[in-house]
């Protein structure tokens, strides 16, 4: 017998969220890879995404990367313990960027307008996660398993 629950439809949003994350995902392992390799390049290329993690090195690079899978994948298999840890983690991505973005704005430079950017969309994420449809999707999910 086939389990319903996994051809259950899911929110388009969540699909863009776990692509998002996917795609973060695979920025993050492509740097964790070539991180020993050429360090300088690297830091050029991920500058946005990874200058929290340029103090764990490749490895620490590549975990974050299995991180972001981990929670795109449990986004994707409507797992509510995926939506809370995409939810704090986006917040605290929030947390993080405000000091560089409050900074950026005193002389303009392309931060602005990226952190700027990356503020909205993990907004957007929280407070997508946090609508009621959405948390019952998650919750009507666990109750199909």
């Amino acid at each position: 017998m086939i389990n319903q629950a996994v051809f259950m439809e899911r929110p388009a949003g969540i699909t863009a969220i776990a692509a998002i994350l996917f795609l973060c995902a695979a920025d993050l392992c492509l740097i964790g890879i070539f991180m020993p390799f050429y360090p300088d390049a690297v830091s050029s290329w991920g500058g946005f995404l990874v200058q929290s993690f340029d103090r764990a090195g490749a490895f620490g690079v590549l975990r974050a990367g299995a991180a972001f899978v981990l929670i795109g994948w449990g986004l994707f298999r409507l797992q509510n313990w995926a939506r809370w840890v995409a939810m704090l983690g986006a917040a605290w991505g929030i947390v993080i960027l405000v000091p560089g973005v409050s900074a950026a704005s005193i002389h303009f430079t392309l931060f602005l307008f990226w952190g700027g950017l990356q503020i909205a969309i993990r907004s957007a994420i929280v407070w997508y996660l946090l609508q009621a449809p959405v948390a019952e999707a998650f919750s009507s999910h666990a109750g199909a398993v």
